[in-house]
């Protein structure tokens, strides 16, 4: 048996794998997505950022000055403030503009679920955040370069990669500080599978995000009518 920082990125990687093999993530990857397609997706991530920065404040604030992980859940919220406004910005730059109004009143079972279950986990404390972060920033880290090179086949502009490409950048770090600091707090083994738990559920929630964003594009439409 491996270390329990072992044990967690696999469990973690295994989770990711998965992800990438959804139906937009490949048909970004592989270049053969249009340019509405891609945009289907940046409206769900701009859906993801608004219903879970809410949920890191909410576990941040509940945190004692003096807590070990109240310096890095501040960094965790003040990493993710803004990113939707990248979201507006690639969308306009690829002439699909959407405003802020019109962005938040999008609303799919999918998000309506995930959000449900990101503020579950902002009450239920520092623990189930991290998995929830930890599950967005692994996948980004893992598929963000392959998308940026996907929509540079497809020709999407680089004005309208801008979300991709700071995920693309920074999430890597992220991620290996991320799986640090589970470990660190997984003292038992009751604790190691909370974190199971809570990865596993996440990754369920964001694959539904996902093909959520696949049936509201047109390639995902049209696949579905064949």
């Amino acid at each position: 048996m491996g270390s329990t920082r072992d044990l967690i990125a696999s469990f973690l990687q295994e989770r990711v794998d998965k992800l990438l093999r959804a139906d937009i993530q490949v048909a970004i990857d592989n270049g053969t997505a249009d340019k509405e397609t891609y945009a289907a997706l940046l409206r769900q991530f701009y859906i993801y950022v608004r219903v879970t920065v809410p949920a890191l404040y909410v576990t941040y604030s509940k945190l004692p000055v003096d807590h070990p992980n109240v310096e890095s859940m501040r960094e965790a919220v003040m990493g993710e403030i803004g990113h939707e406004k990248l979201v507006l910005m690639d969308l306009a730059a690829m002439g699909l503009p959407m405003t802020p109004k019109e962005a938040d009143a999008i609303a799919t079972p999918a998000s309506l679920a995930m959000e449900r279950f990101h503020m579950m986990a902002a009450e239920a404390g520092v623990i189930p955040m991290r998995c929830v972060g930890l599950l967005l920033e692994a996948y980004s880290a893992r598929g963000s370069p392959s998308t940026v090179k996907g929509m540079e086949k497809a020709g999407i502009p680089v004005s309208a990669q801008e979300f991709m490409r700071l995920h693309a950048e920074e999430d890597g770090p992220h991620t290996e500080r991320a799986i640090d600091l589970l470990a660190e707090m997984a003292t038992t083994p009751q604790v190691l599978q909370q974190i199971f738990h809570w990865l596993d559920t996440e990754a369920v929630l964001f694959e539904a995000f996902l093909r959520q964003a696949w049936e509201t594009s047109p390639m995902g439409r049209s696949k579905t009518r064949l």
